[in-house]
């Protein structure tokens, strides 16, 4: 916490920042039953209050303490935010596949994968830009 390194959570060196760390979520998540597609539901409606947070660390460590992230650490982030935006977002849509899941909630599933997830990327996307 002395370094600060915390105020600067995202980067494109290996796999950095919410957008990265949500998509490695997937691996991690189960998804067998309808209350597991339900918690997929919760986390990616909660993906624009994850973002925000991170908007906040990183405005605080620039602002605040003077510690911006470096060019180096933010080179590649601008393009992937952009590249993931601008997808079908194919790899948050994999885990419905062949699974008998009710379609209303397939159907909340995908507006969050629009609204929540692809807007929270625009947003962090003109948040660093």
């Amino acid at each position: 916490i002395e370094l600060g390194c915390h105020l600067m959570p995202i980067n494109s060196i290996g796999i950095g920042g919410v957008h990265e760390n949500f998509l490695e979520l997937l691996d991690w998540m189960l998804f067998e039953d309808e209350a597991d597609f339900g918690k997929y539901l919760e986390r990616l409606m909660a993906f624009p209050q994850q973002v925000q947070g991170y908007q906040d660390l990183l405005a605080y460590g620039s602002c605040m303490c003077g510690m911006a992230a470096s060019r180096s650490m933010m080179r590649r982030v601008s393009s992937r935010l952009r590249e993931l935006a601008e997808s079908s977002l194919d790899e948050l849509r994999a885990p419905l596949q062949d699974k008998q899941v009710d379609p209303q909630l397939v159907e909340q599933i995908g507006q969050a994968i629009e609204n929540c997830f692809k807007g929270s990327l625009l947003g962090l996307l003109n948040f660093i830009e």
